[in-house]
């Protein structure tokens, strides 16, 4: 949201896979899956990565598509503009 897309990666260590970041969890409550698809998916659009940000999406879509989290992603998914805007916000464009 601060348009420091480069430290996400940094957080969670190049990991985008809940079983990874948790080798010892087997189970994960859903709006734990939900929250990070959708930090997952806004950082790829913001990377301008449209085809990982969308399979993050859709699996949040598979999970609960009438969470506000999975709406939240369709609309920033539809939205052009929003990916283009990070990537010059964060060259100093």
């Amino acid at each position: 949201m601060r348009g420091e897309t480069e430290k996400v990666a940094e957080i969670f260590g190049g990991k985008f896979d809940l079983e990874l970041l948790y080798p010892d969890r087997v189970r994960f409550h859903i709006s734990e899956a939900l929250s990070f698809q959708a930090i997952v998916a806004r950082y790829h659009h913001a990377l301008g990565d449209r085809e990982q940000a969308q399979r993050s999406y859709d699996l949040m879509c598979q999970l609960d598509p009438a969470s506000p989290l999975t709406r939240d992603v369709k609309r920033r998914l539809r939205s052009p503009g929003l990916g283009t805007w990070l990537r010059n916000k964060l060259q100093g464009r």
